[in-house]
């Protein structure tokens, strides 16, 4: 849709849908809270398995140089006699023995490599806690200045595949202008028909080359189609879970058994990272976008299509290879760009910014405080974060009704969702709600061409939204 049927066609969002403020503030607070409090406890048990790890590397030194003696350790011989003669003292004197002069000229030295490496161990010790406490003022720091309405979703640590950008609009587009060019044909050949025989067999000939051509770019459209509809059968429906490291190479091996396109992968797993890998097996889907990862651009960003920007609702993917391979927070915008990717294509639809790519709507974002290190996209930008690029977005009550929801999307009102783990995602992750069909809501889900396609009931999405927001164009 765009902004000159939107004015028209729109009517203003009631006010017993929205959330209100303060139950908003509060909420979001929460999730805040709760991150908080994760944070404090894995940094305390960080620190407390340093201070283990620490204590065993001094004890095992000391027992190296022998000044410390393990329980299981027997007596030497000299305490034995000690023990068994009570009236031989420490104060005696000895008799002369080369030996125990040269032991006793060598404790000192134990004794200083001793400190020096207690000193050292506690350098160390205190060079972590500092760094600890960095980061937690940093965060601190940073989630103040964006004020208690920004509290942040779980970054989105899945990925689609590469090979499936929306492009398949452009079909329609190609059609239309194969139509044009025939009407062209047939109009020049009636405004030409007193000019020569020659004349008019090139001009024949070049409008015929020109029809192939366009036919040809026509049934490449096509055939992308089929491959997108083979793509989906051929993977099915997979739901993500969270796996270690071991049980994500399992899964590779199974899936390079069964499809031949995973075997490189499988076979050179260590030059991936594991977050991709992991994201993989969630998600056959983004083969492409794995397979292009070692030589991937990651500077350059791509630009959007005109078929892209004037279809009805776009649809783009997070790892398109445009800017999937862009940096994004501590990884990608193929692994983590899920929110940036769903507001651009809001944005889109609502103003037809052909500017407003998913690169340049994640760029900004971190430019401007929108990501937050360790917990992904902040809520935020779907409000403050949106009236840069033109529209107004709103948080909803998370009471709404089934009648409510459709009417809005039926209304054309795109919504975003915060989705919490089920269908969409193993963590955090960010779809659109781009219309109703049949009674049933049709998702955008930047991350799976195959949960896209499907259409989805009120019951089944509801419950698993932790947060929605309702965009129009600004006035």
């Amino acid at each position: 849709m765009n902004s000159e049927t939107q004015n028209t066609e729109f009517n203003q969002v009631p006010e017993s849908v929205k959330e209100p403020e303060q139950d908003m503030k509060q909420d979001e607070q929460m999730v805040l809270e709760s991150y908080q409090e994760t944070d404090q406890a894995q940094i305390q048990r960080q620190c407390q398995e340093l201070e283990q790890v620490l204590q065993q590397l001094e004890n095992r030194e000391l027992e190296q140089n022998g000044i410390l003696q393990s329980d299981d350790e027997p007596e030497s011989e000299d305490d034995l006699e000690k023990n068994d003669n009570p009236e031989k003292s420490d104060d005696s004197e000895p008799d002369a023995d080369p030996e125990q002069d040269e032991d006793s000229k060598q404790e000192p030295e134990k004794h200083s490599r001793t400190e020096n490496l207690t000193s050292l161990l506690a350098g160390v010790f205190f060079v972590v806690i500092l760094a600890v406490g960095a980061v937690l003022v940093r965060n601190g720091l940073l989630i103040k200045a964006k004020g208690a309405d920004e509290s942040v979703t779980e970054a989105a640590q899945e990925v689609s595949e590469d090979v499936l950008s929306s492009e398949d609009v452009a079909i329609v587009l190609a059609e239309d202008s194969l139509a044009a060019q025939g009407e062209a044909t047939e109009a020049s050949a009636v405004g030409e028909g007193t000019g020569t025989v020659g004349a008019a067999g090139e001009q024949a000939g070049a409008d015929d080359a020109s029809q192939t051509e366009i036919g040809e770019e026509a049934n490449a459209e096509e055939e992308e189609t089929d491959l997108i509809a083979d793509f989906v059968d051929r993977y099915g429906t997979v739901i993500p879970k969270n796996m270690t490291s071991s049980e994500c190479i399992e899964a590779l091996a199974a899936l390079a058994e069964q499809y031949p396109e995973f075997e490189e992968i499988y076979e050179n797993w260590e030059e991936y990272p594991m977050v991709l890998l992991i994201a993989l097996c969630n998600n056959p889907e983004m083969i492409d976008f794995a397979l292009g990862y070692p030589d991937a651009d990651t500077e350059t960003a791509g630009e959007l299509t005109e078929a892209e920007v004037g279809s009805d609702f776009p649809y783009y993917l997070q790892w398109d290879s445009r800017w999937g391979y862009l940096s994004y927070g501590e990884t990608n915008i193929g692994l983590s760009g899920c929110g940036p990717t769903c507001l651009s294509m809001v944005i889109v639809n609502l103003t037809g910014n052909a500017e407003a790519s998913p690169a340049a709507v994640a760029e900004y974002a971190m430019e401007h405080g929108y990501y937050i290190s360790g917990s992904g996209t902040a809520w935020s930008l779907m409000t403050t974060g949106a009236a840069h690029f033109g529209i107004t977005g709103t948080a909803l009550s998370s009471s709404i009704s089934e009648a409510d929801l459709l009417k809005l999307l039926e209304e054309g009102y795109p919504i975003i969702c915060s989705v919490k783990p089920g269908d969409f995602t193993k963590g955090g992750h960010f779809i659109v709600l781009a219309g109703v069909e049949d009674g049933q809501i049709r998702v955008h889900d930047p991350n799976s061409v195959e949960r896209s396609s499907r259409l989805w009931d009120y019951e089944t999405l509801i419950k698993q939204v932790k947060k929605m927001w309702v965009f129009e164009a600004a006035e």
